[in-house]
């Protein structure tokens, strides 16, 4: 009963320790979404308590860059699809940012996408 409970307020986007409470956020690290009390926020990133302090309490270094827009989006979903990989298959923390820009040229808006990994974790990203 109570897993199936879980399992119901889960699906409405409540908070990954408090599932009484609605989610506004999610960990840039693990994506687990978080209730305003487990969400720390870091000008325009947000963090579960345990990312937090390790996001505050180390050293961190952009690793892969790519500029997508709505005609070419590969580079976008590799990036994505590298830091799902560091995570679950690796338990190695990293995040994303990303920032937009109109190119007016082309008529579009691109999208500016960082990986950023943990100085300690760089030696992953050399080819």
């Amino acid at each position: 009963m109570i897993s199936s409970l879980f399992s119901f307020f889960k699906k409405f986007r409540h908070c990954k320790f408090h599932i009484f409470k609605k989610a506004i956020n999610q960990c840039q690290i693990c994506e687990e979404i978080l209730c305003s009390q487990c969400s720390h926020s870091f000008g325009n990133l947000n963090f579960c308590p345990a990312h937090a302090n390790l996001y505050e309490n180390n050293k961190w270094v952009a690793v892969k860059r790519a500029t997508t827009d709505s005609e070419s989006s590969e580079q976008a979903i590799k990036i994505y699809d590298l830091k799902e990989n560091l995570w679950e298959r690796k338990s190695i923390p990293s995040y994303l940012v990303t920032e937009y820009k109109v190119n007016e040229i082309k008529n579009l808006i691109e999208s500016h996408i960082t990986l950023f990994c943990l100085e300690s974790d760089v030696e992953y990203f050399k080819v």
